[in-house]
């Protein structure tokens, strides 16, 4: 008896261990990450390139991650969680080299493309592990973690490269993201994952089929692409509005409050989701998500409504995607979890592209201020209409 209790208190600090050091190594690869996403549409003009090469760069790497994640999403139920978190830190710690050796635009592009690689296959690979590693009846805050590890890297990231490189310039910023990056991937190679039942039989496309014929995933994912929309619409758009409506000298403080809450949210958001359950949380981040929305509409120059607005946002983003991945990770067979998750991702990248361009054209018709209204309204009804619909899968989840 107390051999098993010893047992059992080594593989939990086992556990805990490999845990951690993969937080650490996720919080590095989110920065590399994040700072990619904020410097390379600055560099791309840096090379002589316009804002429109700066645009389909960053189109041309997320519609390129969908497609690699076709195969490499499912890599992660078949040969472990391990291998596809490898690959992941590897080309995000040798990307960066080659974005640094670009001379001309289309290198940049083409190392853009290769570092695509590196989101298939290391975001919905991390939930799993996660996943994996998490006892069961607390997966929802320890997705809650993860998802702050990511909050972190977008809060931090972004200004400190810019700091980094005003001071010090792009080639030695990328030179130290070769570094982190190299350390993040000696990192993983040291963590223990859980061993997963495989399944040799499951091919990438027939394992991308069971999900989608999971009819209980389907509500989830309705979700996911709902609050996408409402998310790339805000990283693609608040900045923007608030810049022409307020004098406010940096338009991108609203991001600070939308991190802020984000932060608290991840936090308490999979905690509370998993003592009072996924829809306890989701349905009213959601709602909570359209009403910053619409407040951000009457932003003008007052800037408590800014404050508020990315406070309820930010909130409402955070805490809805980690009860909805809680949501999902109970929702999908093991055997298929990491499949699942990457279709996740790929929703979440889609649906960011879609909302950015009917937003786009809905601002070119009726404006930016009666889009937001539009769309913080439609999240309302869309969700009223949801809720009932969604009752039948929490309670299957809940069995």
């Amino acid at each position: 008896m107390e051999k098993h209790k010893l047992s059992t208190t080594n593989s939990n600090n086992s556990t805990n261990r490999s845990l951690i050091t993969f937080f650490v190594a996720a919080y590095i690869i989110f920065v590399i990450f994040f700072t990619s996403l904020t410097v390379l549409p600055i560099y791309v003009i840096e090379l002589g390139g316009t804002e429109f090469d700066s645009g389909f760069q960053s189109t041309l790497f997320f519609v390129s991650a969908v497609i690699l994640r076709l195969y490499f999403g499912p890599m992660a139920d078949s040969k472990g969680r391990k291998i596809p978190l490898l690959i992941g830190a590897f080309v995000f710690a040798t990307s960066v080299i080659f974005f640094m050796l670009s001379t001309e635009v289309w290198h940049l592009t083409l190392a853009r493309v290769y570092q695509a690689l590196a989101l298939a296959t290391f975001l919905s690979s991390g939930s799993s592990l996660v996943a994996d590693m998490a006892p069961i009846k607390s997966r929802g805050t320890y997705i809650g973690f993860y998802r702050l590890i990511i909050t972190l890297g977008v809060l931090t990231g972004p200004a400190v490269a810019m700091e980094f490189i005003n001071n010090f310039g792009y080639s030695n910023w990328f030179t130290l993201n070769f570094i982190f990056g190299s350390f993040a991937f000696v990192l993983i190679l040291f963590i223990k994952a859980p061993t997963i039942s495989r399944n040799s039989d499951l091919r990438f496309m027939n394992n991308i089929y069971l999900v989608f014929k999971n009819k209980y995933l389907w509500p989830i994912f309705a979700v996911l692409g709902l609050t996408s929309i409402c998310y790339g619409v805000i990283v693609t758009f608040a900045s923007l509005y608030i810049g022409q409506i307020s004098e406010i000298a940096n338009p991108g403080i609203y991001f600070i409050y939308f991190g802020i809450s984000g932060v608290v949210a991840n936090v308490s958001a999979g905690f509370l989701s998993d003592k009072y359950g996924r829809d306890v949380v989701v349905w009213p981040a959601t709602m909570i998500l359209g009403i910053g929305l619409i407040i951000l509409a009457f932003a003008s120059s007052y800037t408590a409504v800014i404050v508020i607005s990315g406070l309820l946002t930010g909130f409402g983003w955070s805490g809805g995607i980690a009860a909805l991945i809680a949501w999902l990770i109970d929702t999908a067979e093991d055997k298929i979890r990491a499949t699942a998750l990457s279709v996740q991702e790929s929703i979440i990248d889609s649906s960011m592209a879609i909302g950015s361009l009917l937003f786009g054209i809905s601002s070119a018709i009726i404006g930016m201020k009666f889009s937001f209204i539009v769309t913080g309204i439609s999240i309302l009804l869309i969700s009223a209409i949801l809720i009932p619909l969604t009752k039948r899968q929490f309670k299957q989840t809940a069995k």
